[in-house]
């Protein structure tokens, strides 16, 4: 059989037996690296090495025929994801009372081989495609199915003139989110042109739902490790509230401001770690739910009916997604519980800080008034200090100037002159006082320039009253000595 003649009898084989769906991200790397090749030139290099294989159309949809099957390869992008179908065809009076494909292990080794290169993700969707005589015999066959492969039926439901049951391998004996799916589809095989017809549109509504379930597995998955270390994380976050609670609860005078701040940098540390987990998850569980509104837009389409007592496929896909919102819920409820309370011991270090600092400052203005006190009687001595000062230094230059006068009653002079130096430094220090307010100079200052003004003009006095007494006392014949040198220089 050649290309072209496959081709055309591909018309007689449009009878889909088995369906397997994967989805994964654009960023794949057989899909946009540079160093990795296109899924469909994966496909082709390993169809060189087989015999009895057929590549009959290269582009998408790829067309390979092997045998009495063929196998389609569909690709669907989305916004970031992409979903790969692979349906596997037989012809009509093959399909008949022959056993149901419902699992890769099912198909030939060559089949499973090439179906195994399409990109593995935490979402796999298998459908397996049986036909009926009658929908009316649907329950025998479904019960006559699943005791010979000794599987549980989930879920059953009936969509237009198909029946979906869901059923669970062994690894999966419960309804998980990140499980892969199993369905089988019985569907009449009288017309099976237009059955084949009405499956492809079951599948492409199928492949809508596929992507946004597989984001919702992607996201629990990507949050899985936080998801197991919240349980951890909270108790530990609680016995070390507790134990700062019981730190702050203590007197003030049993905290340090080490400890302080040591308990407010850790406690800031684990709030900031917690707001930033809480915000990604809260921004998660929109996104979920949004994915989950969407979901249920797409199955309303469906119109499924619940048979046989079970459960509707459509619920069953609905609480698997939803317990991943829910997990996403619950997380940040919890989350912004730990937060709260974190918020919380951190308002109480504050509130403790705040009141160890009021208590610093009350003792800081105590102590601010006792040494303000203690400065202005310090103040007023020194007030009281420069006046004996400066009139101790008047009083010794009139005692040179009694000295001068009367000699015999210098000492009584002197004494007597006392007041009067008393009176005269209260003078001076008034008047270089109305110059310093006026001037708004330092108090200091002044006080240092009254001292140095007064020792330099009591040095000076007393060296001039030295000298004058001494050549007034002195007799005739030194003076001369004196002042003959001086002529003779002139």
């Amino acid at each position: 059989m050649n290309v072209q003649s496959s081709k055309d009898d591909w018309k007689d084989y449009q009878v889909p037996v088995f369906v397997y769906i994967v989805c994964c991200p654009m960023d794949w790397n057989w899909i946009k690296s540079d160093h990795k090749l296109e899924i469909d030139q994966v496909i082709q290099n390993v169809l060189v090495e087989k015999e009895k294989v057929k590549l009959l159309l290269k582009q998408y949809p790829i067309l390979i025929q092997f045998d009495n099957y063929f196998c389609k390869i569909q690709k669907i992008d989305e916004e970031d994801t992409r979903v790969f179908i692979a349906t596997i065809f037989r012809k009509r009076k093959v399909v008949r009372n022959k056993a149901i494909l419902h699992d890769l292990n099912t198909l030939p080794p060559c089949l499973h081989q090439i179906l195994n290169l399409l990109p593995k993700t935490s979402f796999v969707l298998t459908i397996g495609i049986g036909y009926l005589h009658s929908l009316q015999s649907y329950a025998s066959e479904i019960e006559d199915y699943f005791h010979r492969y000794n599987s549980a039926v989930i879920g059953a439901g009936l969509v237009k003139n198909h029946i979906i049951a869901t059923i669970s391998t062994e690894k999966y004996t419960k309804v998980e989110h990140h499980s892969p799916r199993t369905w089988i589809v019985f569907t009449q095989e009288n017309n099976m042109r237009k059955t084949a017809d009405q499956l492809n549109i079951l599948i492409n509504k199928i492949a809508q739902y596929v992507p946004l379930a597989a984001e919702l597995d992607k996201m629990f998955e990507e949050r899985s490790v936080v998801f197991r270390q919240i349980e951890s994380s909270e108790k530990s976050t609680l016995e070390r509230i507790r134990d700062v609670l019981g730190n702050v609860r203590r007197s003030p005078d049993q905290v340090t401001s080490t400890d302080l701040a040591s308990m407010l940098t850790e406690v800031s540390g684990i709030f900031s770690r917690l707001t930033t987990i809480t915000g990604s998850m809260r921004r998660d569980y929109i996104v979920a739910r949004r994915r989950l509104r969407d979901i249920r837009e797409i199955f309303s389409l469906w119109g499924e009916k619940p048979i046989l007592n079970y459960t509707s496929n459509i619920a069953i896909e609905l609480t698997r997604c939803e317990n991943v919102v829910n997990t996403f819920s619950d997380s940040v409820d919890r989350l912004e519980a730990l937060r709260s309370q974190l918020n919380t011991v951190l308002d109480a270090i504050k509130t403790y800080v705040g009141i160890k600092q009021q208590n610093i400052s009350l003792e800081e203005q105590r102590s601010m008034k006792t040494l303000l006190a203690r400065m202005v009687n310090l103040q007023e001595v020194l007030h009281k200090f420069e006046i004996l000062i400066v009139a101790f230094y008047i009083t010794e230059m009139g005692r040179l100037v009694f000295e001068m006068i009367a000699r015999e009653i210098a000492n009584v002079l002197t004494v007597s002159f006392i007041p009067i130096a008393l009176i005269l430094a209260v003078g001076i220090r008034r008047l270089l006082h109305k110059r310093e307010n006026a001037s708004n100079t330092h108090p200091i200052t002044i006080k240092v320039h009254i001292l140095a003004f007064s020792l330099l003009l009591f040095s000076r006095a007393k060296g001039l009253l030295c000298h004058s007494y001494a050549r007034f006392t002195m007799p005739m014949e030194p003076r001369l000595g004196i002042i003959n040198p001086i002529i003779l220089e002139i």
